[in-house]
């Protein structure tokens, strides 16, 4: 084993790449946090390249004495630096069994895939962990924390702070999906909504991982999800641990590059030469310019893509109702998006509106209806009707005239814009429609989705998010550009 000179040790996961220089004590003397975004060869260029500049050239360093990867894409690293590799559940419990030195629990959830390990002094001995299902795991708390317009520190600190937690599905990330929708959109506060997840989150981790094996003490909580407190408070509050019985090591979302920084200690391996890391950082750059976001703190929606879902807004004025105009109001308050229509009294339109919801029904309404007074505030407002999942609610604040389901409202709208429609395929935000319609807009049969939201529009939205991939103006052309699907 060596006792000096410097250490690297790269994870590169399904959703991040993250990396650490050591010494031989062990001291973690320079780190950092990527984004994948479907592009690993790119973020470990980026990564080299930031390396260098921050480290590496201050430093002087000629060379590391060893260098090691891990995580699932473990396997690019080692074709572009010519470095070994271990398996993340090695590199995991070596960091657990250098901070705990003896038996103890780990609980290791990350961007894809979580892990339940079991070390004593002299590493991992017995691990389980979701090898099929991402369900519970940090990208989807990513997801429902953009979807909701909060950092995903604010989701921690909602969390761990409710008051009160609802019952929410945890076996599949898609049900717990609807199960949030249909929260919202009764006016749960985001805060116990928030709870509700985390908590479902530690019960699916607790049923499919821990499945009855003797849980060590103390538990050493790892991985990105481990920075979030209402993570942490579910888990505490569900297995009944105590503070003294739990311990969340400095850095936890770098557990993974730590152990395989101290691993190339132990190897005695090969040493990494600077100029190759040279070389990737100038070869590899994508061609689109891809700048991999960081955060020290986790999964987190960079501002690029906040702006690109923003883009996506949209209010169109057609024409302002003249003095005492009959003006007919439509609002559409979705579980993605809120849609609101100003009409009429023979259909056609003055002006519409398209937002997103955002887990508030209630302002999402305000602000399309806000967006409309403009163009309706000469006329006579001579009905409203309000629908989709979030019809009751506001429905009952903006005393509507009418409250109709989706299928009914999706049939008559079809008939507006095509009189001889006689069929209506509706992908929503979290719901799919098949829809037959007969003479004067009735509904002669449907099908919908009644419980998954599996391939709906929010997975569309959610993959151009983690790709990076600006959905208005990008996604459509990449894919139909594709020879290879």
């Amino acid at each position: 084993m060596d006792t000096t000179g410097y250490y690297l040790g790269l994870d590169l996961g399904s959703v991040s790449l993250d990396a650490l220089v050591i010494d031989a004590s062990n001291k973690v003397l320079w780190h950092a946090y990527h984004k994948v975004q479907g592009r690993s060869r790119d973020a470990v260029a980026c990564l080299c390249k930031e390396l260098l500049e921050e480290w590496i050239r201050p430093q002087k360093v000629k060379q590391f004495n060893g260098a090691m990867a891990t995580g699932s894409g473990k396997e690019i690293i080692q074709d572009l630096l010519n470095i070994s590799a271990i398996n993340e559940i090695v590199a995991h419990g070596t960091t657990a069994s250098y901070f705990v030195k003896g038996k103890a629990s780990v609980i290791e959830i990350g961007g894809q895939d979580s892990k339940f390990i079991l070390v004593d002094d002299k590493g991992p001995y017995d691990y389980a962990m979701n090898e099929l299902c991402a369900a519970g795991t940090g990208a989807f708390l990513d997801v429902q924390a953009e979807r909701l317009g909060l950092s995903i520190e604010e989701l921690s600190s909602l969390a761990a702070n409710a008051r009160k937690v609802p019952s929410m599905a945890g076996r599949c990330s898609v049900f717990a999906k609807s199960d949030i929708i249909h929260l919202q959109q009764r006016g749960v506060p985001v805060d116990q909504i928030m709870a509700g997840l985390c908590y479902a989150l530690a019960r699916n981790y607790i049923a499919n991982l821990i499945r009855g094996r003797e849980i060590l003490k103390p538990v050493v909580f790892q991985g990105g999800v481990a920075l979030n407190n209402g993570v942490l408070r579910a888990f505490k509050d569900i297995l009944g641990l105590s503070d003294t019985e739990v311990l969340r090591p400095d850095l936890p979302h770098l557990a993974g590059s730590l152990g395989a920084a101290m691993l190339s200690i132990q190897s005695g391996g090969a040493a990494l030469d600077v100029e190759l890391i040279k070389r990737i950082a100038a070869q590899h750059m994508d061609k689109r310019s891809y700048i991999g976001s960081t955060s020290t703190r986790g999964w987190q929606m960079d501002a690029a893509a906040a702006q690109n879902m923003k883009a996506l807004e949209s209010v169109e004025m057609i024409r302002e109702a003249e003095s005492g105009e009959e003006v007919f109001i439509g609002l559409d308050i979705g579980s993605i998006s809120t849609k609101a229509v100003a009409l009429t009294g023979e259909a056609s339109l003055l002006g519409k509106v398209y937002l997103f919801t955002a887990g508030k029904p209630l302002e999402a309404a305000q602000k399309a209806l806000g967006s409309l007074a403009k163009i309706i505030k000469n006329g006579h407002i001579a009905a409203v009707g309000v629908t989709g999942s979030g019809r009751k609610l506001v429905g009952h604040a903006v005393g509507a005239d009418l409250v109709i389901d989706e299928i009914t409202a999706q049939a008559k709208g079809a008939k507006l814009g095509y009189e001889k429609a006689d069929t209506v395929i509706e992908i929503g935000g979290q719901d799919a429609k098949f829809i037959r319609v007969g003479d004067h807009a009735t509904v002669v049969d449907f099908e919908m989705n009644k419980t998954c939201a599996a391939g709906t529009g929010s997975f569309i939205q959610e993959q151009a998010i983690r790709l990076g991939v600006d959905l208005k103006e990008e996604y459509s052309k990449l894919a139909l550009s594709s020879q290879n699907p």
